[in-house]
């Protein structure tokens, strides 16, 4: 795992978890200033929990996070994958841990099975369980 994606997913849980930010913070931090935290917070904790294995018993598919669902109309949807589109127009590191697609995200294909699996690991051992529900 590059030191790129590591940072980001440390930035992430860190602003999930209201942790304090430090001058290494700086891909969430440029997406607040710009976007606004109700704009990120929904994002970055459906991404977080999709990589974060303790959850992956509530997803349907842990090679996708699927973006629609069967309560959205296509207004709803269009607003839901506007907010992914901009966080990863404004932090375009995202792309390489993911690739957006129409509907869902993927992990980015240049990443290996042992990539994935460590980004698995690491996720688990620094992210804190937030309300699970089983």
């Amino acid at each position: 795992m590059n030191q790129t994606i590591e940072n980001l997913i440390i930035e992430i849980i860190n602003y999930r978890n209201r942790k304090p930010f430090y001058t290494y913070n700086t891909y969430i931090i440029k997406a607040h200033d710009t976007l606004g935290w109700k704009y990120i917070i929904s994002p970055l904790g459906n991404l977080i929990r999709w990589i974060d294995p303790l959850y992956h018993t509530n997803n349907t598919d842990p090679d996708k996070l699927m973006l629609r669902n069967a309560f959205m109309d296509d207004q709803d949807f269009k607003k839901y994958h506007d907010r992914y589109i901009n966080l990863f127009k404004v932090v375009p590191e995202f792309y390489e841990l993911f690739k957006l697609k129409k509907e869902h995200i993927e992990f980015n294909s240049e990443l290996t099975e042992k990539d994935i699996l460590e980004i698995y690991c690491f996720v688990r051992k620094k992210n804190e369980p937030r309300n699970i529900m089983r």
